[in-house]
């Protein structure tokens, strides 16, 4: 019997599957789009998604090459505008810097949406890029690391590349977890212990021969031949080429909008949360001199400086307006401070110098090279340095002399502990510096200004001292993992060092009724421990090392005890991060000396580690991704373990679970539709605020 012509028709599609919408082609399910072109798919009407097919399909032509079939293909006529000549063979084509989720966007070969559902374009700028921090690093961890070629996360012409640093690193620790990961269970048995960071298991990265092929040598890669450089997902979403007020998230005009402010009740809570919380871990603003103007109408603090305090106080406030859509509300307070800041609205260097300190406080999206706290730490230190903040001079005025200690140390702290974080250069070096520490008359602008304007907790120049001590510390760690180093780096003296720092500090006793500042010391020590001892090969380094990342859970714990998490900074996602990295490799060392119950314990640590990830994720968005990538491993390691108690032989899954799926479900929490134009955030007047 033949078959009808419309049945005929179906099969053809069904073998062939040229077309498939964005979502589809991801989870690599089929997609029947071809067959509702009026309409979303029925994957995408099923889940709730927008439909949408970012990816030029070939027409059928006999003789076309693998490329061409690939990536090219009948275009629909666009409306006229500026004109994108393709780039000649062999070119080096730019890269699209703003992809959104589901690749570069196309006007008229978009299909509709389901009625009443907003496209991407409609949804708050927010929303999106906060989407991009959480969901970042467990995509780089699930398709990026083994990928079979650059493009994996989107088309050639607008890949991402991620430089995962040198060893010290915690990304290149990552992919060394990825890597073993991999191994089938058999050869987890059967392989020797050795560090995380060592090469384990085949090299993933075949696929990128060709790079090497093509003139890349040993100085190319870090040790044991593992690349440097690796696909990573889109960071920012797409925007048009013209920007409107909608592209920045605004409802109103430039000037309006950088100058405009939370009502009173919610600034008050913001500046009260800042000085609170943040100001005491890095005194960047004299306090008395800010408070006073802040409360005088006709002297009120430079408009970059308040803008940026606000921003740094939502971090931390709890007031329900803020903590009910805190990053959101940060992200808008953000983009105000920010586009003030590139504006060169202010004048004096030293606010400049104090933004860029305070912007360390805020992830809006992906991005950690040109924003994020690498970025403004790095800007931070450039300006101190072309200001002098670093060096000791005795002619300054004191109100001068006590701003460049604040400022200039504090930012040294974030400059390094972020280089140590990414495995990237540090912008300073120690010899070039011979500022001295602060003391207590420079925590204010004026000596003898009376700091006792309320009952909220003063920051103390011993606190950023221990910091300050501990980052010298780690400018010799990095250079102890440099790719070209030139001088001799003695580990034991690194150690000797740490430890003193320990004796001085007062952290070497663990105490019940320890502060929080205690805690914020210990476990940016065990940070810096795990950092210096993951890349050696000594037993003792494998102990020190297991310790630190125990440490670093007892004091998250203490600080979510006492209701403290809203102090840590940055540097507490990274210890979060190494902590996870460590337990892993922990568990998979006792998988491998077949020793369950230790393996046991190990997952006991990071199951409490992931707690505390959790509720870190409320002030840091990438935390959430952290906690992504570890809560997955928990469950496959713990699967593993009870399969093999259970007497099954069983075997470590060739890859990772899909992440794509696991984010892009109903499980993820999504992002409240926070827009900018509610009443409370846009206070126009300085005098309504008082």
């Amino acid at each position: 019997m033949e078959p009808t012509p419309q049945k005929g028709q179906q099969d053809r599609r069904r073998r062939q599957q040229r077309k498939a919408c964005d979502l589809c082609r991801r989870r690599k399910v089929r997609c029947d789009i071809v067959d509702r072109p009026s309409g979303p798919c029925s994957v995408c009407e099923k889940s709730g998604f927008e439909c949408r097919s970012t990816a030029k399909w070939a027409t059928a032509r006999r003789g076309s090459t693998v490329s061409r079939r690939g990536y090219e293909g009948d275009t629909p006529s666009r409306s006229p505008g500026p004109s994108h000549p393709d780039p000649e063979p062999g070119a080096v084509e730019p890269r699209d810097n703003n992809l959104s989720l589901l690749g570069p966007e196309h006007n008229s070969s978009q299909p509709r949406t389901q009625p009443g559902k907003p496209s991407s374009s409609e949804l708050p700028v927010s929303d999106g890029q906060e989407k991009l921090a959480r969901e970042g690093l467990a995509r780089f961890f699930k398709h990026g690391i083994g990928a079979a070629a650059w493009a994996v996360f989107a088309s050639t012409k607008s890949f991402r590349i991620a430089y995962v640093g040198t060893a010290v690193s915690n990304l290149v620790h990552l992919v060394d977890l990825h890597r073993s990961f991999r191994q089938p269970y058999s050869s987890i048995l059967g392989g020797d212990q050795r560090p995380l960071s060592a090469p384990t298991g085949p090299d993933t990265h075949g696929s990128f021969q060709e790079s090497a092929a093509d003139g890349s040598t040993g100085s190319d890669r870090i040790a044991g031949g593992k690349p440097l450089h690796y696909p990573y997902p889109p960071i920012r979403q797409v925007k048009s080429w013209k920007p409107t007020p909608s592209t920045w998230g605004m409802t109103q005009d430039l000037v309006t909008e950088v100058s405009s402010f939370p009502a009173q009740e919610v600034r008050d809570a913001l500046v009260e949360a800042y000085f609170d919380h943040i100001h005491p871990f890095l005194p960047i603003v004299s306090k008395p001199e800010f408070i006073a103007r802040y409360r005088t109408p006709n002297n009120s603090p430079p408009l970059l400086l308040f803008q940026s305090v606000l921003m740094a106080g939502a971090h931390a406030c709890s007031h329900p307006l803020v903590a009910n859509d805190r990053h959101a509300v940060q992200n808008v307070l953000f983009r105000r401070a920010s586009m003030l800041y590139h504006m060169r609205h202010e004048s004096d260097r030293m606010h400049l110098l104090q933004a860029a300190a305070l912007f360390t406080w805020h992830i809006g999206d992906g991005d950690t090279v040109a924003g994020g706290p690498w970025y403004w730490s790095g800007i931070a230190v450039r300006i101190g340095c072309g200001l002098g903040a670093h060096r000791r001079s005795s002619q300054l005025p004191a109100t001068e002399m006590a701003q460049y200690r604040r400022c200039w140390w504090s930012a040294f702290f974030c400059e390094v502990f972020s280089a140590l974080e990414t495995g990237r250069p540090c912008a300073v070096r120690a010899e070039d510096i011979d500022q001295q520490p602060i003391r207590q008359e420079d925590m204010t602008d004026t000596p003898g200004t009376d700091t006792a304007i309320d009952d909220s907790p003063e920051a103390s120049p011993d606190f950023l001292n221990h910091l300050v001590d501990l980052a010298y510390i780690g400018l010799d760690v990095i250079a102890l993992n440099a790719p070209a180093r030139d001088r001799l780096i003695d580990v034991a003296s690194i150690d000797a060092r740490l430890g003193l720092w320990s004796l001085r500090s007062g952290i070497s006793s663990v105490a019940e009724d320890d502060d929080s500042w205690t805690c914020h010391l210990r476990m940016h020590y065990n940070l810096l421990l795990l950092h210096l001892h993951r890349n050696l090969h000594e037993t003792s380094s494998q102990s020190i090392c297991s310790a630190a990342a125990q440490a670093i859970v007892t004091s998250l714990e203490k600080l979510a005890a006492r209701d403290e998490l809203r102090q840590c900074h940055f540097t507490s996602v990274s210890a979060v991060t190494a902590a996870g990295i460590q337990f892993a490799g922990e568990i998979r060392a006792a998988v491998a000396s077949q020793t369950f119950l230790v393996a046991i314990n190990a997952l006991e640590r990071l199951s409490r580690l992931l707690r505390s990830t959790m509720m870190l994720a409320r002030h840091w968005p990438n935390a959430e991704a952290v906690h992504s990538v570890f809560e997955e491993l928990h469950h496959e390691y713990e699967t593993l373990v009870t399969q093999r108690l259970q007497g099954e032989q069983v075997m470590v899954p060739e890859s990772p679970p899909d992440w794509n799926r696991l984010l892009g479900g109903e499980g993820l929490q999504q992002f409240s539709n926070f827009t900018s134009d509610q009443d409370w955030m846009n206070i126009n007047s300085w005098t309504d605020l008082l």
